[in-house]
């Protein structure tokens, strides 16, 4: 039910960190590269829907995310989601909650004028 449920959000979310991305980049190269990743990368995690907007982050960020993990002590093998090109990690920390903050943003507004648009009819 979880996943079924999360479908539709997961995806919006996916969206809106790319297009997060370009606002705070200012580049659509980076706008290119997290929908990309967003598309082919995605489905590389465990959950239907965690990779997505996971996926775009990466791509927005220019990291390699997933890959093999411990937990608990034991060593879980994961795909790797999106292309390591040689960003600044430090940088992308901040710039992962710069994108992130954009994104909840677009989320309310977006939220705000479906409620807007809902009681005007």
């Amino acid at each position: 039910l979880d996943d079924v449920a999360n479908y539709v959000p997961a995806r919006i979310t996916g969206l809106f960190i790319v297009l997060s991305s370009g606002l705070f980049a200012g580049s659509l190269q980076t706008v290119l590269a997290s929908f990309r990743t967003m598309r082919q990368d995605g489905k590389n995690h465990s959950s239907p829907n965690s990779g997505v907007p996971e996926a775009a982050m990466a791509g927005a960020l220019g990291v390699m995310l997933g890959g093999p993990s411990t937990y608990g002590g034991v060593l879980v093998e994961k795909p790797y989601i999106g292309l390591d090109r040689g960003g600044d990690y430090l940088t992308a920390a901040e710039r992962t909650t710069a994108i992130a903050v954009v994104a909840s943003c677009l989320s309310v507004l977006t939220t705000a004028l479906v409620l807007h648009v809902r009681s005007s009819l």
